[in-house]
């Protein structure tokens, strides 16, 4: 099967952006399957062990552009998108570009963004530190967030579940350089109750390290129902 105008999804669906510096904002997302790693705290591992399409691009465009919200922003999600980078390239330019008015890539930061770039698209990069059980060898490439740290259209937003992640978060943002307005602590937390916890935990470290806080709106308001 020629697979060269197509790319694996998982779902499509239209909400409010839950997390990062765009929390709030309604958007289309794209959630692609397969991820490079596999930690312990995923809340998505359906797109790594769950059943998929291969979507032919006009496809895609046809069901993306009939959500509202897909004429502002249009997210790509997964599991880890930058498995398809090139994909995602090819999709962007010749056939979403004059859609949206901005693209986001949501990333763990262990590959490299695509070389052509534009200003529509902007990374959201996640970092998996200790808590995640993922060995460091893989979920840790200094080079590539060394990287998206030159990027002006690059933020950050480590996963926070202990004292020892907020270590390892503040060790990475100095050894990549990472200009702390860029970065955001995220709890981590499965449900409401647990996310309110976490985040009274974590406020005094935001504010110690004057840090910002990303809120998880989908998890306050809807626990772990998918495709919110």
């Amino acid at each position: 099967m020629d697979q060269k105008n197509k790319i694996p999804v998982v779902e499509i669906f239209e909400s409010l952006q839950g997390e990062g510096p765009t929390a709030g904002m309604p958007a289309t997302f794209i959630r692609l399957f397969g991820c490079n790693l596999e930690c312990r705290f995923c809340d998505t591992a359906y797109a790594l062990h769950g059943n998929k399409e291969w979507m032919d691009f006009s496809s895609l465009k046809r069901k993306v552009e009939k959500y509202p919200s897909s004429w502002e922003t249009i997210v790509f999600t997964g599991g880890e998108p930058l498995l398809w980078k090139d994909k995602i390239d090819a999709l962007c330019y010749h056939y979403l570009y004059q859609l949206t008015k901005r693209f986001e890539i949501e990333t763990n930061g262990t590959i490299l963004p695509p070389v052509i770039d534009t200003s529509k698209i902007f990374y959201n990069v996640s970092p998996k530190l200790g808590s995640s059980c993922t060995p460091v060898r893989k979920r840790r490439k200094l080079d590539v967030l060394k990287q998206f740290a030159t990027m002006d259209r690059a933020m950050f937003k480590f996963p926070i579940a202990n004292e020892k992640d907020v270590v390892e978060a503040l060790s990475l943002i100095k050894k990549c350089t990472i200009d702390t307005q860029h970065v955001s602590f995220m709890p981590v937390a499965a449900n409401r109750m647990a996310l309110i916890t976490k985040t009274q935990w974590l406020w005094g470290f935001c504010v110690k390290h004057k840090i910002r806080m990303s809120p998880r709106l989908h998890i306050l308001a809807f626990g772990e129902e998918r495709g919110i």
